[in-house]
């Protein structure tokens, strides 16, 4: 089991997976869903750690996250994840990142930058952004970063799980409420607005 769990990781952190051909990496990643999501040999792995491995393979220079296949696997990971409770995002270091926020920053750069406004890739960028999660992740998409909420916004995100806790800190209220003064939301019927939870329907 440990053996199987190395092999895993070496193959995101290392970017073996890139260069695997298509039917391969598809039952990889098969295989890394069926880890995570059975709590088998996984479970002992800090939820923070699974959840950037699963994001780096939006990263890969292949953009693997574009073949449709692997993108049915990312979505059922993403509601996986969608569905825990509450995770503890200061286990980030055990990845080789000083903080999730560090990681979470360079994630929304590859979004921006070759992520095509993908519903998937948009939907795991939302999951930290939840208002009962640290300031910081919301900070980042909706002060430091507009043009991955500018991109977000043309993206039909549509997951199973309502993000449900309300916005309680007055100053992200404030930006909430400039950010609709100036048109960067919309709500749009089915789609979830990339917004914090509090606007959602």
């Amino acid at each position: 089991d440990e053996s199987k769990l190395t092999v895993a990781w070496v193959f995101l952190s290392d970017g073996v997976l890139s260069s695997l051909p298509e039917p391969v990496m598809v039952q990889y990643l098969e295989f890394l869903e069926y880890l995570i999501t059975s709590k088998g040999i996984l479970s002992g792995a800090p939820l923070c750690v699974q959840l950037i491995y699963v994001m780096k393979i939006f990263m890969l220079p292949s953009q693997p996250f574009l073949d449709s296949k692997v993108s049915d696997i990312l979505r059922k990971l993403l509601e996986y994840f969608l569905s825990i409770p509450y995770i503890d995002f200061r286990e980030s270091k055990l990845t080789g990142y000083p903080s999730f926020g560090d990681f979470f920053n360079k994630f929304c750069g590859t979004y921006e930058a070759e992520g095509f406004c993908d519903p998937v890739f948009a939907g795991f960028i939302l999951l930290p952004t939840r208002c009962d999660y640290a300031l910081t992740y919301r900070r980042l998409i909706w002060v430091e970063r507009i043009e991955t909420l500018r991109l977000l916004r043309k993206s039909c995100i549509q997951i199973s799980k309502t993000l449900t806790a309300i916005e309680t800190d007055a100053d992200m209220m404030t930006i909430y409420v400039t950010a609709l003064k100036m048109g960067f939301l919309e709500f749009q019927d089915g789609c979830h607005a990339p917004s914090g939870p509090v606007f959602h329907r």
